[in-house]
């Protein structure tokens, strides 16, 4: 006999009258655990070594083995699924109930959550309760620990943090707690500044609001966010940010592109196509996309156009470089194309690393995987802009660099140098063996032999490495940076006379 749950659930509904929310929760959570003893105990009648035996594997149901059983039924008996397309279809719709529980429960935990959280009257009464509660003695004059006036005449010792917590509502004591206290610096009589605990307190506010919102758009709910579900999450932001109110609406596809490949070029270096909540909250580059929230005057805008990736002015400078690059408006860059990127300078055999390494779409580059080229060359001292040319350059994918990976890619610049001077001076002042050497003596690997990864990074000069074997223009700069420097020096010193 194929039972059938939804049927069961609406013959109960229609013969008891349908409690508070509350008295629910507390029936299922009751009934759900009368059900789980039953099968334990069942288990155990089965195999009596149980008891004695604990369980360390649990398989993974799948849906067919989610097929709602029931002591007496057929299956049950001969220890066999059910058969047909009945079992299939009880399968499928508790495979969607279980959904739509997942979908409902995930609504209501962020509901709950939300109103944990604190409000804006909540943070002024807090403000207002520690004001009213400076410890003494009360000083006038900045201290010789060089706090100033400000800082050190709003101070509190513990005693006086307990007076707040009880003044305050039940709900706003969660933050003054001892260890909350003990996270800050004590002065000689035990006092914490007011200013830097109620700051405290802000940014946890603002991280928890920000975890509740990126948690909406998590459609798998398994605590991470998808590439659609990062863009989903800007694209509804945009609005919010003041910084973009001149934004054009048909430009938002492309300003989301250009924001979400940054967030996964730094938070997922594994290329898992997803990104976990908890980085994404902690992370400086929310911060720096929320801090597009806070500016409103002019100044405010052109601080942000040259500072922030995800400013309008850097968005559109972007991508207009990638429309200027693409010769040929087929949408999609070229081997060639790609070439004319900057100033011309790197080298062919870097780019056709680049296009034997990254994704492209029969020989040509997409704009999300320009992106990703964008915020290499851009953020060459980064530990993921050097993972990403350590990439292209261990051309034998053998985890580390030797000298003649090195020399293979240095051989293009000494060359080019010899063309660009006609043959005069590029092979007599550039050697290759010298600069490897050079190279060598810079990262100073662990061995002697080899420069892996974590010694590129660890070294502090990976990303004049990197300029050095990819870039002719890097190069010559870096090879003639004492005459640059002095060259600096004169025309400052010319200015300062005029």
């Amino acid at each position: 006999m194929s039972w059938q749950w939804s049927e069961l659930l609406k013959e109960y509904e229609s013969a008891h009258a349908i409690r508070g929310e509350i008295d629910s929760g507390h029936e299922v959570q009751r009934r759900l655990c009368q059900i789980f003893s039953e099968r334990e105990e069942m288990a155990v009648k089965k195999d009596p070594t149980l008891e004695l035996i604990p369980r360390f594997y649990f398989p993974k149901r799948t849906v067919s083995t989610l097929a709602v059983h029931h002591p007496g039924s057929p299956s049950e008996k001969t220890g066999e699924l059910p058969s047909g397309g009945s079992q299939g279809n009880e399968g499928n719709e508790i495979s969607t109930a279980q959904r739509l529980l997942r979908k409902i429960s995930r609504t209501r935990s962020l509901q709950r959550k939300s109103s944990e959280v604190l409000i804006e009257d909540d943070l002024r009464n807090i403000y207002e309760a520690l004001g009213r509660n400076n410890s003494p003695p009360f000083v006038s004059q900045p201290h010789e620990d060089g706090l100033t006036e400000h800082e050190y005449s709003g101070r509190i010792n513990y005693d006086d943090f307990c007076t707040v917590r009880e003044e305050l509502a039940s709900h706003l004591g969660h933050v003054f707690t001892p260890r909350v206290f003990s996270k800050f610096r004590r002065d000689e009589w035990g006092r914490i500044s007011v200013q830097f605990f109620f700051q405290y307190v802000c940014r946890i506010v603002n991280l928890q609001r920000n975890r509740i919102q990126l948690y909406v758009y998590d459609t798998h709910g398994d605590g991470c966010l998808r590439e659609q579900d990062l863009e989903n999450y800007i694209y509804e932001l945009i609005p919010s940010l003041h910084a973009l109110v001149d934004l054009q609406e048909n430009f938002y596809p492309f300003y989301v592109f250009t924001a979400v490949r940054k967030f996964f070029f730094f938070l997922d270096p594994k290329h898992t196509c997803k990104i976990p909540i908890r980085d994404l909250v902690t992370s400086s580059i929310l911060h720096e996309l929320l801090h597009l929230q806070t500016y409103n005057d002019e100044m405010d805008r052109e601080e942000a156009d040259q500072f922030n990736w995800f400013s309008s002015h850097n968005t559109l400078r972007v991508y207009s470089q990638y429309l200027e690059l693409d010769v040929d408006r087929n949408g999609m860059l070229s081997r060639s194309e790609i070439a004319g990127y900057g100033t011309g300078s790197l080298t062919t055999v870097l780019l056709d690393r680049v296009f034997e390494e990254c994704l492209t779409y029969e020989g040509e580059m997409d704009y999300k995987t320009f992106l990703d080229f964008v915020l290499a060359m851009e953020t060459k001292k980064s530990a993921q802009s050097l993972a990403y040319f350590f990439r292209l350059l261990d051309i034998k994918k053998s985890g580390y660099l030797d000298r003649f990976t090195i020399n293979y890619f240095f051989r293009e610049i000494v060359q080019r140098l010899r063309e660009l001077d006609g043959g005069a001076s590029g092979g007599d002042t550039v050697q290759v063996d010298d600069v490897t050497d050079e190279i060598f003596d810079m990262c100073k690997p662990a061995h002697p032999a080899r420069i892996s990864l974590q010694d590129l990074i660890e070294c502090g000069v990976g990303d004049t490495i990197v300029t050095m074997l990819t870039d002719l223009s890097g190069f010559w700069a870096y090879d003639n940076r004492e005459h640059l420097i002095a060259e600096e020096a004169k025309e400052e010193r010319r200015e300062y006379e005029t």
